[in-house]
């Protein structure tokens, strides 16, 4: 259950993070494209030109110091910003978290329903029906029915009528397979 636990964490950290970097992005291009300003983000963009500096710290700059902007000029080219590679980057990596992320919930969603199904299968079954059943996992939802007879311990005809009685629940399902039947776990 821990790893259900961390995944899920996982799943939702990616989930937020990547949705606000989509947001980010987003917000970024409405102010270049609509406001026709650009955010302090990316210090190198060359199109990002200061308009005003903050006198009242000027002063108190020593002379290697930048001053500190307060308002940002109008974009002469918005959707250079807009699709430049630090943005292209920033909404990929938020569209591939918000992907990640799903993905991650569905993965543990599935896990621990077919977690829920198995204990609810078993606590329905006899006792002969849940060793059967539980011979079944142990070989990965599928074996013979002369293996099962083998592993389990009872007689071929017990484990036949333990079978009809898992198949008439909709437990397994079992096909022709040479001499025998081949038993497979149902999943629906």
């Amino acid at each position: 259950m821990d790893d259900s636990k961390t995944l899920r964490s996982l799943a939702y950290v990616s989930l937020v993070y990547g949705g606000f970097l989509v947001m980010l992005f987003l917000a970024l291009s409405y102010f270049a494209i609509w406001q026709h300003e650009f955010l302090p983000v990316f210090p190198e963009n060359p199109g990002r030109r200061l308009a005003e500096v903050n006198q009242s710290l000027a002063p108190m700059l020593s002379p290697t110091m930048t001053p500190l902007p307060t308002r940002f000029e109008r974009a002469e080219d918005p959707l250079a910003f807009v699709f430049s590679l630090q943005a292209i980057a920033i909404l990929l990596t938020g569209v591939l978290l918000v992907v990640n992320g799903y993905f991650l919930v569905n993965y543990v969603r599935r896990k621990e329903h077919r977690e829920i199904k198995k204990f609810v299968t078993s606590s329905l079954l006899t006792s002969e029906e849940k060793t059967v059943y539980e011979e079944l996992i142990k070989r990965g939802g599928e074996a013979t029915q002369k293996q099962l007879a083998l592993d389990a311990g009872f007689s071929p005809v017990k484990v036949y009528r333990v079978l009809k009685r898992l198949e008439g629940k909709k437990v397994v399902k079992s096909f022709p397979y040479g001499m025998t039947k081949k038993i497979i776990l149902n999943e629906a």
